[in-house]
């Protein structure tokens, strides 16, 4: 079987800057369209949690997704990454319970916030620098989403700008696959 990681470490590096070219302004407006979209929902709408990550840098904006999830009394959780390619989710009730943790991204602060022990009724958004019609995902390498959504027993979404999709990401057998994509301009069902 083929190394298929100097491809993917080359491609991260074509899609963040894909990515990062998108003016911040555009960035933001094409994440509150995601954030639209993903609340008119029936999954989202009917789900008591929200498992998210909290976005940087040029990622989707997690932020209007999280406020709108705290006005309308959803529970909130995001992820605190641990070691060996583990990621636990802590409840958060706003933004103070965050501060900044592994690879300097903002996480749950342990003492503030107790962890999620029940995934019943949950929705997960997982980010990626990209993704292809076939639900494969490009992470940033970690591996911490793929561990944890091959164990999660509920809806997981992935969330990317419609300009940033590949029409094919080489996968290894660790990958896990997203069964569907949202972007700004709506949901993609990815093919089997």
């Amino acid at each position: 079987m083929k190394d298929v990681r100097p491809l993917k470490r080359q491609l991260r590096e074509e899609c963040l800057r894909r990515r990062d070219g998108i003016e911040p302004a555009r960035r933001e407006q094409m994440s509150r369209e995601i954030c639209d979209i993903l609340t008119r929902l029936r999954s989202f709408e009917t789900c008591d949690t929200l498992l998210t990550y909290v976005s940087f840098g040029s990622e989707v904006s997690t932020f209007p997704i999280i406020e709108y999830c705290f006005s309308v009394g959803k529970t909130v959780a995001v992820p605190k990454c641990e070691d060996r390619r583990k990621m636990e989710f802590y409840i958060i009730t706003s933004f103070a319970d965050l501060k900044r943790g592994k690879f300097d991204l903002l996480e749950p602060d342990p003492s503030k916030c107790r962890p999620v022990r029940e995934f019943r009724n949950t929705f997960c958004l997982i980010p990626a620098l990209s993704f292809d019609k076939y639900g494969n995902r490009l992470g940033y390498g970690g591996g911490f989403y793929d561990s944890f959504i091959s164990d999660f027993p509920g809806t997981h979404i992935g969330l990317c700008f419609k300009e940033c999709l590949m029409s094919e990401l080489p996968s290894c057998r660790h990958d896990v696959k997203c069964d569907s994509i949202l972007t700004e301009k709506g949901i993609i069902l990815c093919r089997k």
